[in-house]
């Protein structure tokens, strides 16, 4: 038997929760949904775990799920899905990525970071995706922009920095 291929999509808001409400049935609408090219991993077996690598991952055509909100308020996530044969039956396992935006201009950029930065350091605990706290402790924020710039520059911020934050 060939190995499984796993399959990567963008979904909006709505899409995800349509999945979380009906989970016995598995059917997403993505004929709507942006085109990404190299969209298609071949599931590989490593030291006990399955992986799937999609390096050259793209976004080909941008499409709107809903034109009636600005852009960077369209929230998605990329759903990777994948159908494996077990005990006879054909399953389907499926895993969300954190929150994405598309920017369709380069000056959309900066705002789709904080947007990104925020909907993952401040989630509502709710089961419904992508809501946020509205606001937060100046303390909380100070902790989750210096976890922030540690992941991203693999440096400690010095005290005389987070005191400037906090400021």
């Amino acid at each position: 038997m060939p190995a499984p291929e796993v399959y990567c999509n963008i979904i909006s808001s709505n899409q995800i929760r349509q999945l979380q409400e009906r989970l016995d049935s598995f059917r997403i609408d993505i004929e709507r949904a942006p085109v990404l090219e190299n969209n298609s991993q071949i599931l590989t077996y490593r030291d006990d775990k399955r992986l799937a690598t999609f390096n050259n991952l793209k976004l080909q055509k941008t499409k709107r799920f809903d034109n009636t909100i600005p852009v960077l308020e369209e929230k998605c996530a990329l759903l990777f899905h994948v159908q494996i044969l077990i005990n006879n039956q054909m399953e389907c396992i499926w895993a969300l990525s954190k929150p994405v935006v598309q920017a369709s201009h380069s000056n959309q950029e900066r705002l789709a970071d904080a947007t990104i930065f925020w909907m993952n350091n401040f989630p509502n605990e709710t089961d419904e995706p992508f809501t946020v706290q509205q606001s937060v402790s100046c303390e909380n924020l100070k902790a989750a922009l210096v976890h922030e710039f540690n992941i991203r520059t693999n440096f400690l911020l010095h005290a005389v920095n987070i005191e400037y934050i906090s400021k």
